[in-house]
């Protein structure tokens, strides 16, 4: 059970810190949400690790840990000395993501925040802990940090 997969192709954050290194990314929602982080490499050792020692039905949380997004953008800020985007308040993306919805469905548009979106920014956070892989598996990740260099790496 991976948590956030960073690495190169990376399809979910990846276009983020694109737009970030280039200096389009001047806003960004939901600062405190809270997102597991493993670099697609480790996830894959993890998979052979599973494969090779896990008893049958086994189960893993394989994440190198966790940050807020508004942590997550302070790293890669101060890695790059480039400005964190500024968060918007969240009263403001609620509103925007209940205008745009029905928009949206009018005019066959997909916007850019939606209902759903902010449900999934602010309601749905999932804290993880991947010690059983750890311990069990003897999975050794490299760190969080480690795995947020290499994503800048990536443009």
């Amino acid at each position: 059970m991976p948590s956030g997969i960073f690495g190169s192709d990376d399809p979910h954050f990846g276009p983020a810190v694109d737009a970030f290194l280039k200096g389009r990314l001047k806003v960004w929602a939901g600062g405190d949400r809270i997102t597991g982080i493993v670099h697609v490499d480790d996830l894959v050792t993890a998979m052979l690790l599973a494969a090779e020692r896990a008893p049958l039905g086994s189960h893993y949380i394989i994440s190198a840990g966790e940050r807020s997004t508004r942590q997550m953008f302070e790293f890669l800020s101060h890695e790059t000395g480039i400005a964190a985007p500024t968060e918007v308040p969240e009263p403001i993306v609620r509103l925007v993501g209940n205008l745009l919805e029905p928009i949206g469905r009018l005019l066959s548009w997909q916007p850019p925040i939606s209902r759903e979106r902010v449900h999934y920014i602010y309601d749905r956070c999932v804290r993880i802990d991947a010690t059983k892989a750890r311990q069990e598996l003897g999975w050794q990740p490299r760190s969080v940090e480690e795995t947020l260099r290499e994503a800048l790496k990536r443009s």
